[in-house]
Formats: structure tokens, C-alpha cells, sequence
């Protein structure tokens, strides 16, 4: 009886387990949910140095933007768990292509809000383990919304890791011009 009792609980916590993992596409949605969420006060202070920059590339706003680049990623670090990662991703990741993710910049410098209402995500390819993603987003300012569309792919190693993240935003950047 007392075998079957432990059989019976080591069954429960496996299944458990299993129940807890969190398949590719759960894990892209949460990371790519958490990269286009709302802008926070360290976005929009490295968006400020980085037009600063923009206006004056050889003066004093260089420097000022390095360092803010540098405290960003920094931030990302915090905000984004490394076990979510390749392990020579995560450090491109946090101090360059989540950084090249011109749309939550552009809504930070707009003082406009973002907030994703749906997200989708499709494996592409199991062999080359290649996923795309769809994005409905909503941006806000002054009571004044637009809905855009985001579409781009994200690609993991054999452990369900993200190694590349590549997102075209461009076009939504764009429809946010007169928001």
C-alpha cells in the first residue's frame, strides 16, 4: 500500500512538472509581450539622450547617450530573464536588438502607451526551429488610440532558447506619425 501511495505521488509531481513547463511558443509570447509592453521611465530617458544624440553626433550628447545606452541594457537585464536565452544571445539581445525595437522608443518619445492585445505564435519551421509572430498592438496618447500590426520571427536553439529576435516596425512607426 505505502508503494502505491509514493507510485501514486511521484506521479502527481511529474505530471505536475509537465503541466509547469512552458512550451516555445508560451515562452516567444511572454518575451515578445514583455519587449513590446508599455515604455517604461528607463526607455524613455534612453530615447531623450538618443534624439539628443541624433542633433549634435560629434558633441557632448555622445557621451551622454553611451551612457544611457549602456544603463538601459543594463535595465533590460532586470527585466528579461537570461534563462529565457542562448547564452550568447542574452547580452546582444539587451544591448542591441532589443534596443533596434524602434516602436516602443517612438511611443516613449510620444509620451504615447503601448499594450499588446493579442499575440500569436506559429512554428514556421520545427527543423530549423523557427517561429513566426504576430502582434496586435494598441498605442494610446491623449485619450486617441491606433491599432497596429506587428509581424517578425524568433528563432531557438535545441533547449527552447531564443538566439534571434527580428521584428519589422517600421510601417507601424509610421501610422503612428499623427497620433
Amino acid at each position: 500500500m505505502k508503494k502505491l501511495v509514493c507510485l501514486s505521488l511521484i506521479l502527481l509531481v511529474f505530471l505536475a512538472a509537465c503541466a509547469a513547463a512552458e512550451t516555445p511558443e508560451q515562452r516567444i509570447e511572454r518575451v515578445v509581450t514583455e519587449m513590446f509592453s508599455e515604455p517604461d521611465a528607463a526607455l524613455e530617458a534612453f530615447v531623450t539622450t538618443q534624439h539628443a544624440y541624433a542633433s549634435d553626433p560629434d558633441g557632448k550628447a555622445k557621451e551622454d547617450y553611451l551612457r544611457a545606452r549602456e544603463t538601459y541594457a543594463a535595465h533590460l537585464k532586470t527585466r528579461f530573464d537570461a534563462a529565457d536565452f542562448g547564452e550568447a544571445y542574452f547580452e546582444r539581445f539587451c544591448a542591441e536588438d532589443c534596443l533596434q525595437n524602434g516602436l516602443s522608443g517612438y511611443c516613449a518619445a510620444k509620451g504615447a502607451s503601448l499594450r499588446v492585445e493579442q499575440a500569436a505564435v506559429t512554428a514556421r519551421s520545427q527543423a530549423e526551429r523557427l517561429y513566426d509572430v504576430s502582434l496586435m498592438l494598441t498605442a494610446e496618447k491623449d485619450g486617441h488610440t491606433r491599432s497596429l500590426a506587428v509581424s517578425g520571427k524568433v528563432q531557438t536553439d535545441a533547449e527552447s532558447r531564443i538566439v534571434s529576435v527580428e521584428f519589422s516596425t517600421a510601417d507601424a512607426v509610421r501610422a503612428l506619425a499623427d497620433l
